[in-house]
């Protein structure tokens, strides 16, 4: 990896989303079309609202690296927040052919969702609950999905594993709170 890559990712795990959108185009001006990169850089556009051109990045990247299934997902995870949920249902549908996993599975339910297609997005979640096994972040994931199908008790079970799973996670205990709270 090249310096400016390293640069990019330190910049943007601290949040200094400027600077490492600066890293990044240094990282892509010594290695155009480095898949890693574009990938960074997209999503650091997805955070300061340009998903659009995220979106770009990412296909450039899968033309780079099309058996790099977290690329296809991370797509199929902006064309859902920018309202294309066929499409996204389209490239989650690739991921989970090639590797299957809980977090498409969650994705895919939400896709579904979107196309009015309520009980297969169920299934899918429940899918991926049922494959999430010890992973706490799938979990939450579970969850959210889960109370965005109307199934409160079902994702308060699923915040209640994942905080088990990873009791650190203080913001996702705060969530917990928060939904027994808003259920009674």
């Amino acid at each position: 990896m090249g310096a400016a890559f390293e640069q990019a990712v330190e910049h943007f795990e601290a949040g200094r989303l400027r600077r490492a959108e600066s890293a990044c185009r240094a990282a892509l001006a010594e290695e155009p079309g480095d898949p890693r990169a574009l990938a960074l850089l997209a999503r650091v556009l997805a955070r300061t609202g340009n998903a659009a051109l995220a979106a770009m990045l990412l296909e450039r990247a899968l033309a780079a690296a099309p058996e790099r299934a977290e690329l296809r997902l991370a797509l199929a995870r902006l064309l859902l927040q920018t309202g294309d949920p066929a499409g996204a249902l389209a490239q989650l549908d690739a991921v989970l052919e090639a590797e299957p996993s809980a977090p498409a599975r969650v994705q895919r339910g939400l896709a579904l969702r979107e196309l009015g297609r309520e009980d297969e997005a169920l299934a899918d979640v429940r899918a991926a609950a049922d494959a999430a096994g010890e992973d706490a972040h799938a979990w939450f994931e579970v969850a959210d999905a889960l109370a965005l199908l109307d199934r409160t008790q079902d994702a308060r079970d699923a915040l209640a594993r994942a905080v088990a799973l990873d009791p650190a996670t203080a913001s996702r205990h705060a969530e917990l709170a928060q939904g027994l709270r808003a259920g009674g």
